[in-house]
């Protein structure tokens, strides 16, 4: 994807899918009757409590699966790893959910006190099943609705030899960029998106490998959001500075290294 409007697409899917997800969820709990869907489920109870629980933990559990595991591990083929850490927070959730349950039905809804650990446990792990399972489709149909392909991009992304151009992968797409004329690298989730003003190219990449992979002497990391390119800088004020039309913070945490990396003359006024 190489257009703006092919991440403002994304974001928008993205937002729509997780309010249909999240409301879809209450919705569905909420329409059961007596013996319906989980323990919780039965005409007289107030479901405030465990819908929100639910939601909290499932919640997390689902944005983990899609926005740190799968990309960082899974489609990575980092195996191992991933499963440790798939194994750790299941754990988490389940002892925590479990036990969050048990404290709504001891405070507020007693006439369900019969109901064991176990049998809480033995849903919850239904429940954790069924959001992973839900995390790894969504997270895959994101990446190919968007041309993505994460286990292969980032080993595409190359420096080429004379070192005044990258190869970018996005999509099923190569894209060759002039080193000289990229202005900034801007990180958008899980991945960045090279700018040179005249084009906008999206690729499956970290900024620590973007910073591997541009000359070191040319670009400076001035937000954990941001490289940019120092000869493309036309202002600089204190928090801030510009690159065309283009305003980009100065994060706290590069501003000294950031600034030690200009010219003399920009200093002046910014301390």
């Amino acid at each position: 994807m190489t257009k703006k409007f092919s991440i403002d697409l994304g974001l928008r899917l993205e937002i729509v899918v997780h309010l249909l997800l999240w409301t879809g969820w209450i919705a569905i709990f909420n329409s059961g009757t007596e013996n319906g869907i989980g323990y919780f489920q039965q005409p007289d109870h107030n479901l405030f409590w465990p819908l929100l629980n639910g939601a909290v933990f499932n919640a997390a559990l689902f944005m983990a699966c899609v926005l740190w595991l799968i990309p960082k591990y899974l489609a990575q083929k980092r195996f191992a790893a991933f499963g440790l850490r798939l194994t750790v927070i299941s754990i988490v959730y389940l002892v925590l959910k479990t036990l969050m349950e048990r404290l709504i039905i001891f405070v507020g809804i007693p006439s369900l006190g019969d109901i064991s650990l176990h049998q809480l446990t033995v849903e919850n792990v239904y429940m954790l099943i069924a959001f992973i399972v839900m995390g790894g489709l969504y997270r895959f149909s994101r990446d190919w609705i968007l041309g993505v392909t994460p286990s292969h991009s980032t080993a595409m992304n190359t420096r080429s030899e004379s070192a005044d151009s990258i190869l970018i992968k996005s999509g099923s797409k190569m894209h060759r960029m002039a080193i000289r004329d990229i202005r900034y690298v801007k990180s958008e989730g899980n991945y960045v998106v090279f700018d040179d003003g005249a084009r906008r190219i999206l690729t499956y990449m970290t900024m620590d490998q973007v910073m591997q992979q541009l000359p070191g002497s040319w670009f400076a990391r001035l937000h954990r959001s941001y490289i940019v390119a120092i000869s493309h800088i036309d202002i600089i004020e204190k928090n801030q500075l510009k690159i065309g039309n283009t305003s980009i913070p100065i994060g706290a945490k590069y501003r000294d290294d950031f600034l030690e990396r200009l010219d003399a003359s920009f200093k002046p006024g910014l301390g």
